[in-house]
Parts: structure tokens; sequence; C-alpha cells
């Protein structure tokens, strides 16, 4: 994997189904003006791939799964995010090499197939993790409308949370900030957060917290 040697920052935002993740990237864009040089993406990506492996996540296997995973998230390197990176401007990703890990793992592939399929791409500047309880997760996934793929259905939220703890263990020499977002107040920290990015304060950091 490769260090970002390009003018901009890469931000990942990661968590478990539930934890609060869009709402959290939500509350960062109102307090993002285009002044501030930010642009925001996620994974899957709205590529053609990207569209075709959500499409397709239910019917084919883990192996073949994952290769779409990467090769979509190659697709999206290379035509949004390095580009922006190169333009100097901070790119914050609502998911990335972290999720693999939790739910490639979790359909039986190990660590290190999915590190080998993600061999070329960009380590994040940050990868900011957020985290909560399996019955806040449950409460949550409650609550929602759509369907629920494999991934977030609730008898897979102590699985999914395993996971994701043992993908953060593979990463520990990555940037990586821990939050608890167990209740509302993580997003009163939202401003200061903005002024970090903004700022450039925290990219020598290797925080949990």
């Amino acid at each position: 994997m490769k260090k970002n040697e390009y003018k901009g920052k890469f931000i990942v935002i990661e968590g478990a189904n539930g934890v609060g993740k869009t709402s959290f990237i939500e509350a960062l864009k109102k307090e993002i003006d285009e002044n501030d040089n930010v642009i925001f993406t996620k994974e899957i990506t709205n590529s053609s791939i990207g569209k075709f492996s959500y499409e397709v996540m239910e019917q084919i296997g883990p192996k073949a799964f994952a290769c779409l995973m990467a090769a979509d998230r190659y697709e999206h390197l290379e035509k949004v995010i390095i580009p922006a990176l190169k333009d100097g401007k901070k790119v914050i990703c609502d998911r990335y090499f972290l999720s693999s890990l939790t739910y490639q793992c979790m359909d039986g592939l190990s660590r290190e197939f999915i590190r080998d399929l993600n061999q070329e791409i960009i380590i994040p500047n940050l990868t900011v993790v957020l985290r909560a309880t399996k019955e806040t997760l449950i409460n949550r996934k409650k609550k929602r409308a759509k369907k629920l793929d494999r991934f977030e259905i609730e008898k897979n939220t102590e699985k999914e949370i395993e996971y994701l703890e043992n993908g953060i263990k593979f990463i520990k020499n990555w940037h990586l900030l821990i939050l608890n977002n167990e209740n509302q107040d993580l997003f009163e920290k939202i401003r200061g957060f903005k002024k970090l990015i903004i700022n450039n304060e925290f990219f020598d950091w290797s925080t949990k917290t």
C-alpha cells in the first residue's frame, strides 16, 4: 500500500452499520464551505462498477464480491480521489479499506486476501472510526426504512463489531482517531473536527481514544 504523496489530504470515516456515520458526515458537510477546499465521496461508489457490485452482492460468492469491491475502489481512486488530491483538496470518504476488512472477512475471507487485493491503494492520512455498543447499533437499525442487506441485519451485529475491531488491529500502524458515538453530543464536536481538518492539525496523529 502507498502513502499519500499528493498535496491534498485523504480522510476516511468508518464504523459499523447504525453507528451514525451518515449523520456525522451530513453534520460535517453543513460546517464546510467552498473555501475549505473539501470534497465528499463514498464507497460503494455510484460508478458503473459500484452499482453493479451492489446489485449482485447477494448473488455471487465472497471472493468475486471482494474483487468487485477492490475494482470499485481502484476506479474510485483513479477517477475521483487522486485527481482531487493532486489539486490539493481534502477528500473525505464514507468507508474505505477498513470496511473491506470488516465485511469481506464476515464473508469468510482472510485479512491477508483482502490486503493483497488492495495492495496498490493509497493509505489515508487519517481514518476516523465511530464506535457504539451492540444495543445502540441494533436500536438504530430497527428505525431504518430500507431493507437491510446480509451485513446489516440485526443478528450479525455482534459479528460485525468483532470483525471491525479485528480490522482496526490489522491497520494499527495507520493514523487512527476512534470516537465514541453513543450520544448525539458527538455532533457538538463537529466544528472542532472541521477546524482540525482545515488547519491540518491532526495529520501527524496516531491516536486512539
